[in-house]
């Protein structure tokens, strides 16, 4: 029954929102967090877990889980340990690289150098020791069980013609005295 002369209203429609999923978790910006400028010339030792960009001079030892990048006009000196190394500029040392090498056209290493890939491109200088970690080591024989001893048999003459039973049978018994 409609109030002084209104007819009834239909209800509002519900609008229902879709559920909210939960935020991404934040994703590692992809920017160099560890970076030597242009004319800036470091000395000493460090490590980081994050990737490394050499734009200017570093002399010392570095030890990163990520990438060491030496730019076109940087330079380094020293030991480094790395899971991947590009050389663009000049690099002077020991390097032990976990996975990949490369060095760009104009890049220089002189030193040693263990990695699992090397790439050079032409222009690129490698004077040096090199050590290629991906290099499987031979397939082992297959070495088969020894085969088992069989039980000691207890000797008997058994096998033998009688006149040679007979007479070994004498000998042990006179050996046996």
């Amino acid at each position: 029954m409609a109030f002084f002369g209104k007819k009834p209203q239909p209800a509002a429609p519900v609008y229902t929102a879709p559920p909210v999923e939960p935020p991404a978790p934040p994703v590692r910006p992809a920017v160099v967090t560890t970076r030597i400028a242009e004319g800036v010339t470091f000395v000493g030792d460090f490590k980081t877990d994050e990737e490394i960009r050499i734009e200017g001079a570093v002399k010392g030892d570095i030890l990163s889980s990520d990438t060491i990048t030496i730019r076109e006009h940087g330079s380094y000196t020293g030991n480094a340990g790395m899971r991947n190394l590009e050389i663009l500029g000049t690099a002077e040392g020991s390097m032990v690289c976990e996975e990949s090498t490369q060095i760009r056209s104009g890049g220089k290493l002189s030193g040693a150098l263990q990695t699992e890939t090397l790439t050079t491109e032409e222009g690129s200088v490698f004077d040096g020791r090199l050590k290629l970690n991906n290099q499987k080591p031979a397939p082992k024989a297959k070495e088969e069980p020894a085969p088992a001893e069989a039980p000691a048999k207890e000797e008997t003459n058994d096998d033998l013609p009688p006149w040679l039973a007979s007479s070994l049978d004498k000998q042990e018994g006179e050996d046996a005295k």
